[in-house]
């Protein structure tokens, strides 16, 4: 079976940890500017990922990286007027079906999404982590399976999609239910 085909734009903090984390379930390309992170990117020796310098903002360096064969082009660069220009030159020159970048300002949030681009913004992310660290109803245990897979408890909520389902009724497509506690019994 073949992986979708993932083209990453942006070899930094963030995109480090998504090449770690998304591997197994993607065919990368990832494309920076900066030869000491692809360097760096190439140097974790991941399976099924090819490192890319270059500028993204440009229509061929993004031709050569595989944009038109890509499912999905993630941009994790932290300069938002790149993040702009990179998704219009996408949208425009490859109508890639799916892209996300990662959003900072209200504006640029706008601009984005009237591109249909998908957008996480990175400080509501970062919000929801510290609320789910702080109410303890999400946690994760990373690094298990060496980079392979994570271990995340989950409390479903009561106006949750998942709440009073069964669970044959529920079909994961990247998880899978290991254990389910209800009034602090296993089920």
């Amino acid at each position: 079976m073949n992986k979708p085909r993932l083209l990453m734009i942006g070899a930094g903090s963030i995109g480090l940890e998504l090449l770690k984390r998304l591997v197994f379930d993607y065919s990368m390309t990832c494309l920076d500017m900066d030869a000491s992170r692809i360097e760096e990117a190439a140097g974790l020796r991941l399976k099924d990922v090819t490192c890319r310098q270059g500028d993204a903002t440009s229509r061929m360096v993004l031709e050569q990286a595989g944009a038109a064969e890509a499912d999905t082009a993630v941009i994790t660069i932290a300069k938002e007027k790149v993040n702009l220009e990179i998704a219009r030159v996408l949208r425009e020159g490859f109508g890639n079906k799916r892209i996300i970048s990662i959003g900072i300002t209200p504006h640029g949030i706008d601009i984005l999404e009237s591109m249909q681009v998908q957008v996480v913004n990175i400080f509501t992310s970062s919000a929801f982590g510290i609320i789910n660290a702080l109410r303890q109803h999400a946690r994760t245990a990373h690094g298990i399976g060496l980079n392979q897979t994570e271990i995340r408890e989950v409390e479903v909520r009561s106006g949750s999609k998942l709440a009073n389902r069964p669970l044959e009724t529920i079909k994961p497509v990247n998880w899978n239910v290991g254990i389910i506690y209800r009034d602090n019994h296993i089920v």
